[in-house]
């Protein structure tokens, strides 16, 4: 067995390991086929929509999704107001309400129909007495317009060529369509003030446009001053032309730091890019 087949072999023990616990869990709850339960009381079931649920169980066992699930759970610890943006089929919308105790509020912020439908089914299957949850269908943008989306049946993004090829190889891998959308678009602030909002977490996952949203929320950032998961997609705002680092520049200049780690400065955060060219680390200011 050479060094790829040892770490191969771990790596799915370690998933196997994760997956067998959590059944016990369940098995002492009473629940059954397709739920998750991370630690004997924060559960929830899973979507029935087949390429989500394949998604689900990555997050919740494989070992890069644990520890973002991890982190997650360590920085909501408290909070009461989280929103989701870019919330695609709702893993962490789910979590996020699956381990609260107290009153909370959720918005869930998902422009594409496909991933839109999977929120839906996965609220209505797992309510939860004390919180609120919404989804939103707008994308968030530097404005209020519509914009040309492009979208893989299971997640969208701004139309590009390489959005496109990338949309249409997604979806033939599932099984399912891809298409152009005109989507409504509006800035994060306007979407949060027609919900009400006022969120001391926020997740970021928009696929390289964490950098229009944070140059058009930083007035509202600074306000608030929510705690932040976020994914940082260095390499496609590479390729759009955009600086990374003067995104994480524009945060540290209202007081972010990490979360977790030994260097808090977010400029460390550049030298921890994955092979796909994404950063994720939860943010606190």
């Amino acid at each position: 067995m050479n060094g790829f087949d040892v770490i191969s072999f771990v790596r799915r023990g370690a998933y196997q390991l994760r997956y067998e616990r959590s059944r016990q869990f369940c098995r002492q709850l009473g629940l059954g086929h397709g739920y998750v339960c991370i630690d004997g009381t924060t559960y929830f079931q899973c979507p029935a929509n087949p390429v989500a649920y394949s998604v689900f169980q990555d997050m919740a066992f494989s070992g890069e999704g644990r520890r973002e699930l991890e982190e997650f759970l360590a920085l909501s610890a408290g909070c009461r107001g989280f929103v989701d943006v870019g919330a695609s089929g709702g893993f962490f919308s789910m979590l996020f309400a699956a381990s609260r105790r107290d009153a909370a509020s959720l918005l869930s912020i998902e422009p594409d129909p496909g991933a839109r439908e999977v929120l839906e089914d996965l609220r209505n299957k797992n309510p939860r007495q004390g919180v609120k949850w919404e989804i939103e269908p707008t994308a968030v943008m530097t404005d209020t317009r519509t914009a040309m989306f492009v979208s893989s049946g299971y997640g969208a993004e701004v139309s590009s060529p390489v959005a496109i090829r990338n949309a249409q190889k997604c979806a033939a891998e599932n099984n399912l369509h891809s298409e152009i959308l005109e989507l409504q678009c509006a800035t994060l602030p306007d979407l949060l003030s027609g919900h009400s909002m006022r969120p001391d977490l926020l997740k970021i996952d928009i696929e390289s446009y964490e950098y229009e949203l944070v140059e058009s929320s930083l007035d509202m950032l600074r306000f608030l001053r929510p705690k932040i998961m976020l994914e940082l997609h260095v390499a496609m705002l590479c390729q759009r032309g955009k600086d990374p680092r003067m995104l994480l520049q524009s945060l540290s200049s209202i007081g972010y730091r990490r979360f977790r780690g030994f260097r808090r400065n977010l400029s460390s955060l550049m030298a921890e890019v994955d092979a796909a060219g994404v950063v994720r680390a939860g943010l606190i200011a």
